[in-house]
């Protein structure tokens, strides 16, 4: 019951998102991205993304003053794009528009149910089996396509909160101001990539799954190029913990690492 009073918060907060966006949202052109809700308001630290103040980040999370990075903003807008599940897609982009144009949603919102992307698969009218495999194999295609992207911007992100957890245990005379705002970003980036691996591990299960109950229901040659494809997606998903260890440069400081000297403000 817990679980379905939070669902239902969560799902009552981005209607009054979607309320109040909509009539401040204008097109961008030349192609810049558009204006949202919170721009000119509020510096983009404290919106954008699924960790910001903002976006209903998970209790007790630190957070830091320090304006984002351009890796770190893109990284953010990113996991919109790679988290979002697939199943009605059309739907949850309309539901969810409040948070395209604030770029602000909630990181739980993203742990989906595992069983919907088949039940919509199964469920929803198709003219032929043929249809329902071909939707499965574009979508795991395009999640596929935009793991790159995600992967290459956290490598930067994961390399320079190394370099930034080591000047904090090399150099001295940091402020305390200065510390806390400096691991509380690195402590965002990483919660957010945490997530996002959590999702996508997520998104994997389900897609076999997926695969499975489309075989049982509506047995198809296709089902070898949909399995194809999902275990091609999982092996990218699974590669991206390895590749973003790789990302931290020789001899940095991974943890937090010994406190610096500190002065008081």
């Amino acid at each position: 019951m817990i679980k379905y009073l939070h669902a239902a918060r969560v799902l009552a907060c981005a209607l009054v998102f979607f309320t109040l966006t909509r009539g401040f949202a204008a097109a961008g052109d030349l192609g810049r991205a558009d204006p949202n809700f919170w721009d000119g308001l509020f510096p983009k630290q404290l919106y954008l993304g699924p960790v910001a103040p903002l976006s209903f980040p998970p209790a007790d999370m630190p957070h830091s003053l320090y304006p984002l990075t351009d890796d770190e903003a893109s990284l953010r807008e990113q996991s919109f794009s790679i988290l979002q599940p697939p199943q009605h897609r059309e739907v949850w982009k309309t539901l969810m528009a409040s948070w395209v144009e604030a770029t602000a949603f909630p990181l739980d919102i993203l742990r989906a149910d595992p069983y919907a992307y088949a039940n919509m698969l199964v469920g929803m009218p198709f003219a032929s089996e043929a249809g329902r495999y071909s939707r499965l194999i574009d979508d795991v295609g395009s999640d596929y396509l935009l793991l790159g992207p995600f992967m290459t911007t956290a490598c930067r992100v994961v390399d320079m909160d190394a370099r930034r957890a080591q000047s904090l245990a090399h150099v001295p005379a940091f402020t305390e101001y200065e510390i806390k705002n400096a691991l509380a970003r690195n402590d965002e980036n990483r919660t957010l990539i945490e997530g996002a691996e959590l999702t996508l591990n997520d998104r994997v299960w389900s897609y076999r799954y997926a695969v499975n109950r489309l075989v049982i229901a509506v047995p198809s040659r296709l089902a070898v190029a949909a399995e194809r494809a999902v275990e091609r997606y999982a092996v990218q998903v699974a590669a991206i913990a390895p590749y973003l260890a790789k990302c931290i440069p020789p001899g940095a400081v991974v943890e937090h690492g010994p406190p610096p000297a500190v002065i008081s403000k």
